[in-house]
């Protein structure tokens, strides 16, 4: 029902562009353009020396509505898959049974002492893009090597420090695999920012390079 609201409302909103839009029958507008527009040799000529023939008998403001139509469709298509993509790392999260902390929760320890917070993001966007205040780099990709470097200037397995993992956002399961690789090691108290650096730069977060 959610879906058929969103896809109502786009219609809804792009209705202006779509008026003349033929859509039940595009696959007769379309053969249509093609009959008044077929490019073979002697139209390419016709191009190139007299360019202003081209797109005559075109109906133009069907040509953008049909653009606009398919782009917003699109993009509708690629919303969705993200939704889902973002339900499934959650439910992930939620049967895991790690303890999901907030924005707001993370705020109030990020560059601080009473906290480990880990980055499970690859090196590069650690270090180009930047990371929350305090947080310390543990690659998904490269759990072993970089527990091992951590591990070696910091005390995370006794677990003296309630642990914070957190990767992209809700649609990255790298901070579940990297929470799921301390809780083998047998490490206590480690919960997941689901929502990760996307919502900490969204919300004007500190950001540190």
């Amino acid at each position: 029902m959610q879906d058929l609201t969103k896809t109502s409302l786009r219609v809804r909103l792009l209705a202006p562009l779509l008026k003349g839009l033929p859509l039940s029958g595009s696959a007769s507008f379309f053969s249509g353009i093609t009959k008044k527009q077929s490019f073979g040799k002697k139209d390419v000529v016709s191009l190139r020396s007299k360019p202003e023939e081209f797109g005559r008998g075109l109906d133009w403001q069907k040509c953008l509505g049909a653009f606009v139509f398919g782009f917003m469709l699109l993009a509708g298509l690629n919303v969705s898959a993200a939704e889902s993509e973002a339900s499934i790392v959650e439910k992930e999260i939620a049967e895991s049974g790690f303890p999901v902390v907030s924005f707001e929760q993370v705020k109030a320890v990020a560059g601080k002492d009473s906290h480990f917070i880990l980055d499970a993001r690859p090196k590069f966007d650690y270090v180009k893009k930047g990371h929350l205040p305090g947080a310390l780099n543990m690659p998904e990709d490269n759990l072993d090597d970089s527990f091992g470097e951590l591990q070696g200037a910091h005390d995370l397995i006794s677990g003296i420090k309630p642990i914070i993992v957190y990767c992209s956002g809700n649609t990255c399961d790298a901070a579940l695999i990297a929470a799921k690789f301390l809780r083998d090691l047998g490490i206590p108290n480690v919960s997941i920012y689901t929502n990760g650096f996307t919502e900490w730069t969204e919300k004007k977060g500190t950001i540190e390079k």
